[in-house]
């Protein structure tokens, strides 16, 4: 089983901090009021909540169920909306 790491750039001082927590081997991430937001695509199928505040700790995960292969989320109000790309699951599921 493979994973995949995240890695922190600081856009003032370009530094670079290596390995800060383990992801999906295909994420993408996204940014809302400070929190990470990885969408741990291709079979995983799960949204990750990373905390920068807390060391990069993972603080939740959600299943976008075995096989949805979720693409993207925005989150408003505190609630994830996750676009799924398989035809059984596609729809926008969403996260509390």
């Amino acid at each position: 089983m493979s994973i995949g790491l995240l890695s922190v750039l600081d856009l003032d001082t370009f530094e670079v901090t290596n390995q800060v927590a383990e992801v999906s081997t295909d994420p993408a991430l996204r940014v809302f009021d400070g929190i990470v937001y990885v969408v741990n695509r291709f079979l995983a199928d799960n949204v990750q909540v990373i905390d920068p505040e807390l060391g990069f700790a993972t603080t939740a995960q959600f299943s976008t169920e075995n096989g949805s292969n979720p693409q993207d989320a925005v989150v408003i109000d505190g609630r994830a909306f996750v676009t799924r790309f398989e035809p059984d699951f596609s729809d926008v599921l969403v996260l509390d």
